[in-house]
């Protein structure tokens, strides 16, 4: 009985190994043949090695933070006078009941950048990434237009939905691409420095916020919201240069191509033996993803256990990202100026100020874990910033608890202190330890 179960699990590999090695045999590349080009370095875009990859990181920094810009360049614009003639219908100083319309609003950004982000899942290995990160700058583009352009709010809600839809396709490709093109020891480290950039990219827009609020008249909110534009426009003549992901390049058979773009990165030729090695690695990785029933095969084992774990990797991941939300981030990214000044009382000045001041400390906060990933690990950082959330929100219920429990006099300080803690509470919460490493689980 034993032995025959061993035969059937020896036949079994047997048969694994077969079909992986015909596979491999399948996208065979060869090596290229001695001649007077393999003895050049390949170039792109004039570069190659370390200068090569400081483009692509360049790159990459511009999309995060256009990323950025768009999540926070409507907090101070809803409370603009200017702003509410235009869009009565989602104006709370005058009216307060429209406070659902413009929550719709904002929110419907979102809903767009679901849409563009899954449809990353059918179009990604299609069009491949750089085209993929064209094409959501250009809609992205489109919509920002249609923002700034807006003199109803269907248009701007649509105009909201467009842009959703770009950003979340360049959400979607960008890290990808950028680890794909990166350097396996360099990985953890670029993803961290994505989380900053993106909030680099809202402290720009609370900083162009407050220098508008100065202008008079449409320019006040429109300037702000074209101005996302410029990080689009940086990325669309240039990026179907950059070079395409290897993997992707292996995954549709283009070897020649694959083995330049490992040489370019590498500053080598392209029969280098770590040129040849890394292009080994990914026709072995795309084996067994062959092997394994391809990508439909790979969900349905993302939640199942296994001897990897996956489904407890996957929830690590799943719930570290909802955590991050449910924190209330993303209340004070796109509405902070109005918070603070419709909410808790404050001018509208020193509004903006504390919202510019706050978008600046949470970029200034968010490369603490640069330096701490690798020395402190993903676990106690991860178990500190719960922690220091956790102390933050107690006290937070408590403000607001005396706040609405004392006379009309002592409200006004108290509301002052919840403002200042909302700002000194920013490095515990977010940046430090949930904005990044969430990102890297």
């Amino acid at each position: 009985m034993s032995s025959s179960i061993s035969n059937r699990d020896s036949n079994s590999n047997s048969n694994d190994s077969e079909e992986k090695e015909n596979f491999e045999k399948s996208i065979q590349y060869s090596t290229p043949l001695p001649s007077p080009n393999n003895n050049e370095i390949p170039k792109i875009l004039g570069m190659s090695g370390k200068r090569l990859h400081l483009l692509v990181t360049i790159m990459a920094s511009n999309c995060f933070l256009l990323f950025g810009y768009d999540q926070g360049v409507m907090g101070s614009l809803l409370t603009l006078p200017a702003f509410r003639e235009t869009f009565p219908s989602i104006d709370v100083t005058a009216h307060p009941d429209n406070s659902t319309m413009q929550g719709f609003t904002i929110a419907v950004y979102e809903i767009g950048c679901l849409f563009g982000a899954l449809s990353i899942m059918y179009t990604g290995d299609k069009l491949g990434r750089t085209k993929c990160m064209f094409l959501g700058c250009f809609i992205m583009i489109i919509g920002a237009i249609l923002q700034c352009s807006s003199f109803s709010i269907a248009q701007m809600i649509v105009a909201r939905v467009v842009t959703g839809i770009g950003n979340g396709m360049n959400t979607s490709t960008v890290p990808m691409w950028q680890a794909e093109c990166a350097k396996p020891k360099d990985r953890g480290r670029l993803v961290m420095l994505s989380g900053s950039l993106i909030s680099g990219g809202i402290a720009i827009a609370y900083i162009i916020d407050f220098g508008f609020y100065f202008t008079h008249g449409q320019i006040s909110w429109r300037f702000p919201v074209a101005f996302q534009i410029v990080f689009a426009l940086v990325v669309l003549p240039i990026v179907l240069k950059f070079p395409e992901s290897p993997r992707w390049l292996c995954k549709n058979g283009r070897y020649d191509d694959a083995a330049r773009v490992f040489a370019a990165l590498e500053g080598t030729t392209v029969d280098d033996p770590e040129v040849l090695a890394e292009l080994e690695d990914v026709k072995e990785s795309l084996a067994e993803e062959h092997l394994e029933g391809g990508i439909n095969e790979q969900l349905r084992k993302m939640f199942h256990q296994g001897e990897h774990r996956n489904f407890h990797r996957v929830m690590l991941a799943l719930w570290s990202q909802i955590f991050q939300q449910i924190s209330g981030i993303n209340l004070i990214t796109y509405y902070a100026g109005t918070i603070f000044e419709t909410y808790i009382g404050m001018s509208p000045l020193n509004s903006r100020i504390l919202a510019m001041c706050n978008g600046i400390e949470y970029f200034l906060a968010s490369w603490i874990p640069l330096f701490l990933i690798e020395k402190l690990g993903r676990r106690k950082m991860l178990i500190w910033g719960a922690i220091g959330q956790s102390f933050c929100m107690a006290i937070l219920t408590g403000v607001t608890w005396g706040s609405a429990h004392t006379d009309n006099k002592a409200t006004p300080i108290l509301n002052y202190h919840l403002s200042q803690f909302v700002l000194l509470q920013m490095p515990c919460r977010l940046p430090v330890t949930g904005l990044s490493i969430s990102w890297l689980l």
